[in-house]
């Protein structure tokens, strides 16, 4: 018997690539749908040049800011590595922390002291703000 990721058809002879859903461009236009939300940054990332995107998590998130005749991705890596970069992380989810350790696995995550917050602000959001972007963790 055969595991069905494995067949036993020889396929040494293929021209075709394997994965067709992940392979090369496609002439095909990502349309604005009303079925994917745009952020609340969308704006100012096409305002930074963002010239790319893809979908995560029912967002459109920006993927390209450099252009491919500028260094494309290279450009994007070296600054990531070597400089500073902004991301639009808006797709990000919220996670609920629980058990034993949560404590100090938040106090690990974020930026402060999650021991020094007011008590009064358990079982409630907890921002934490940088400008125009935030973390929020709830805690319970």
């Amino acid at each position: 018997m055969t595991h069905p990721n494995h067949p036993n058809v020889d396929q040494s002879d293929r021209v075709v690539p394997i994965n067709l859903r992940q392979s090369g461009r496609t002439p095909t236009e990502l349309l604005i749908s009303t079925r994917v939300r745009k952020s609340p940054f969308w704006h100012l990332s096409h305002e930074a040049g963002c010239w790319r995107a893809t979908v995560y998590n029912r967002i459109y998130h920006p993927r390209g800011y450099v252009k491919p005749e500028d260094g494309g991705a290279m450009v994007e890596y070296e600054a990531l590595v070597n400089r500073v970069t902004m991301w639009n992380v808006a797709v990000e989810r919220q996670i609920r922390v629980k058990g034993p350790d949560a404590e100090a696995f938040t106090d690990f995550v974020i930026t402060r002291m999650q021991q020094k917050l007011n008590q009064s602000m358990v079982n409630m959001q907890s921002y934490v703000m940088r400008k125009a972007a935030f973390l929020m963790i709830q805690f319970y």
